[in-house]
């Protein structure tokens, strides 16, 4: 075997010559644009952090609140296509809104390290530039199709191998 065409990843649909072609142009993580939503209710685990006042106003969380869901985690592009794909993972608060149950998902369960390597990352296509933040037409999702697998794991192993994303978050989207 020889050259990076001829590599063939057993496990994950990995394409070497599509991912020699990726270049990282950002890895800064912060809150997603289109991925902001108002808080239906307080979670129960949330209870110990109680709502206080001060000089700035209430803080704590409460009904209501604006909480982000998802956080960008890298921007690449792929310079024969000029495609540019946004790599994002979900947050806790996403997270916690999903595993609702405090008996199975206990706070500290919730608190602990272990549920970061929780959070699924997803890869879509860069569409335009987000017209704001609660514009949720900027990005496509890869396709269930066995092309948009390749790119996803693709883009996957890129980024693991750049240390942007561990082994543990892998494979989660």
């Amino acid at each position: 075997m020889s050259g990076a065409a001829s590599y063939v990843d057993p496990v994950r649909n990995v394409d070497m010559v599509f991912m020699a072609h990726l270049e990282l142009l950002e890895r800064e993580v912060r809150p997603l644009p289109g991925s902001f939503v108002h808080r239906k209710n307080v979670d129960p685990r949330l209870t110990g952090l109680k709502v206080m006042m001060t000089s700035a106003g209430a803080v704590g969380p409460r009904e209501g609140d604006e909480i982000c869901l998802y956080e960008t985690v890298a921007m690449l592009r792929h310079r024969p296509s000029g495609d540019v794909y946004l790599a994002f993972r979900q947050t806790i608060d996403q997270l916690m809104l999903e595993q609702t149950d405090p008996a199975r998902f206990p706070k500290w369960l919730m608190e602990h390290p272990v549920k970061r390597t929780e959070l699924k990352i997803h890869i879509a296509r860069v569409k335009s530039k987000p017209a704001g933040k609660d514009d949720r037409g900027w990005l496509e999702f890869l396709p269930d199709t066995p092309t948009g697998v390749r790119i996803f794991d693709s883009i996957a192993q890129f980024l693991l191998k750049r240390q942007v994303i561990t082994e543990a978050m892998y494979g989660k989207g």
